[in-house]
């Protein structure tokens, strides 16, 4: 006897609902990516989270999820104010503090660097961050008053309200045969014509940011149009230089 097709077509139907139901019963169905990051594997915080594999695509809700900080007190230190500051995605500071002075970033980095000293974990690189974290950092008694007058004296702390940035190292004139001997280093500014002049072949870049139109476009400025992660895209970049 032939089985009609509606009849078939309910069957499958079926099928795939209950089967939906059943691996969502035994927590092996999951509509969302789960944001781990990797751990610690040696040392006294073996086998805890490392905020330094914090990435863009991570949300507030993800670090709180993740490390011993909540959700709010992300928000005030990075100033995101939104209806859901869980669901902010760490990625969209960059486009958030894009219109800084000179050189300075605050993006992914700046949340990895102020997570850990919040959280009282290693991190392997110090960047800027925004005054209201370091107001945090310092009223919360998470980083000590020598660890706070460091971070000043190297002009880390941003006074976002003014924009103006206070960078004491800078303010010695240097050589110009100090001038010649830096090293290519990639910043908020750079372009992509800066980064072949440097020795980065156009491939290599259009891998990380699509196809190059204009290459005197700023990078992060292409980043933030096409919801790429800067410093990611900074980090790729310079390890292709070295």
């Amino acid at each position: 006897m032939r089985v009609r097709k509606s009849i078939v077509s309910i069957l499958i139907i079926l099928f795939i609902f209950s089967s939906v139901f059943i691996f969502k019963g035994l927590g092996m169905w999951k509509t969302e990516s789960e944001k781990q990051p990797i751990k610690f594997t040696t040392g006294e915080f073996a086998g805890q989270n490392n905020p330094d594999d914090i990435r863009g695509s991570y949300t507030f809700g993800d670090i709180q999820n993740n490390f011993e900080i909540t959700v709010e007190t992300l928000a005030r230190a990075f100033d995101v104010k939104v209806e859901q500051p869980a669901e902010f995605q760490v990625k969209e500071l960059e486009e958030k503090y894009s219109g800084l002075e000179g050189d300075v970033e605050i993006g992914t980095a700046s949340v990895r660097f102020f997570v850990a000293l919040y959280t009282g974990l290693p991190y392997a690189t110090e960047t800027f961050l925004p005054q209201w974290a370091f107001d945090i950092l310092k009223g919360e008694g998470k980083i000590s008053e020598e660890l706070a007058s460091d971070f000043e004296s190297k002009g880390l702390i941003v006074d976002v309200k003014k924009t103006e940035i206070s960078l004491s190292n800078d303010k010695t004139s240097k050589s110009s045969d100090e001038e010649h001997n830096e090293v290519f280093v990639i910043k908020g500014k750079t372009t992509v014509q800066e980064v072949l002049d440097a020795g980065v072949s156009q491939e290599e870049i259009e891998k990380l940011i699509g196809t190059v139109q204009n290459k005197n476009m700023v990078i992060r400025d292409i980043c933030i149009d096409k919801g790429i992660e800067f410093s990611s895209v900074k980090e790729a970049l310079t390890a292709l230089l070295n």
